[in-house]
């Protein structure tokens, strides 16, 4: 290293020393930052980049760098510095929040970009499987600005691969380490039927029903209010956790009587088979009154879904998947 107390002359020398270091420490950054990142080229030949992925609770802050080696070399300085470099400009900002206080939400961000450069929005949805085979597809939109949120996925094994959907035309896969891998513990489920109750109703799970292939998640009802069995509730909202802390609202595709007087009701996304038990709580309103508030506290079941193929009811109104331009 030169000497940078002996006059003009050293600091010269010193300033050039330290600028080729820097020089050298942005070519290796970079060259680490393509290595890490997974790039993929699309049939139209646009580039498909994972930008940066986080399990955290509250909320995350994704930026879209203007040049690719920005976001890498962003990491390294603060926030307050970085604000002040205008070479540092982003050309979009975004944020996820979870949506459940100190639980963590899985996240990703994903850019594309076509052959002139220009920045555009990649696919429509991720699915998310394991090392040991659990998949989970949670079918509608779950994308803002690029950036991916993942309301469950499967916490029991060691890696996790992320792949990224435009309706079902899949665009790129990537692994990545579990964020959660535990040790978890196991839930017991109880035996089917089951029967909860509230300050209105006693409700007895009769069917719950995972369908992979159409990717939704069945339940069957019988509802009692004050002694007798009624057909005048419907389930308006699923709450969904598991043992290794998944949480979520899944969307309700619909709810209906059927002609024996059950009250069904399914929402979107098939629980994967490996998880031994499910806590499912279900919301009931009157069927005149679906949308307005939900009646009594919600009825909370311990299950494990049975698994079935391409049995259940087809959407009333189609999952807004998009394609890719």
């Amino acid at each position: 290293m030169p000497d940078c107390a002996r006059g003009a002359r050293g600091r010269a020398k010193c300033l050039a020393f330290v600028a080729v270091v820097l020089v050298f420490a942005a070519l290796w950054i970079a060259v680490r930052y393509e290595r890490t990142v997974v790039i993929v080229r699309s049939s139209s030949g646009s580039l498909i980049r994972l930008e940066r992925y986080g399990f955290r609770p509250g909320t995350v802050r994704y930026r879209f760098p203007n040049r690719p080696i920005g976001s890498a070399l962003a990491k390294l300085i603060p926030d307050v510095v970085e604000q002040k470099i205008t070479w540092f400009q982003w050309e979009y900002e975004m944020t996820v929040t979870a949506p459940f206080p100190n639980e963590p939400l899985l996240s990703a961000a994903f850019s594309e970009r076509d052959r002139s450069g220009k920045l555009r929005l990649p696919g429509t949805r991720l699915r998310i499987s394991d090392d040991e085979g659990e998949t989970f597809d949670s079918v509608l939109n779950s994308t803002v600005g690029g950036v991916f949120e993942v309301p469950a996925f499967p916490r029991r094994g060691r890696e996790l691969r992320l792949e990224l959907m435009d309706g079902d035309i899949s665009l790129a896969e990537l692994e990545i380490p579990n964020p959660c891998p535990g040790p978890h513990p196991v839930w017991e489920p109880r035996p089917m039927p089951v029967t909860a109750t509230n300050a209105t109703l006693e409700v007895t799970l009769e069917s719950f029903v995972s369908d992979a292939a159409e990717r939704r998640t069945r339940c069957v009802f019988r509802v009692s209010e004050n002694g007798r069995e009624s057909t005048a509730w419907l389930p308006e909202a699923f709450e969904v956790r598991d043992a290794t802390g998944n949480h979520w609202r899944p969307p309700v595709e619909r709810s209906w009587l059927d002609p024996d007087g059950h009250v069904v009701g399914s929402f979107f996304g098939s629980l994967w088979p490996g998880e031994p038990a499910w806590k499912l709580r279900v919301k009931f309103k009157p069927a005149d009154e679906l949308g307005a508030n939900a009646v009594g506290d919600a009825i909370e079941f311990v299950v494990k879904p049975q698994q079935e193929t391409g049995d259940l009811p087809r959407p009333t109104v189609k999952p807004r998947f998009g394609t890719q331009q």
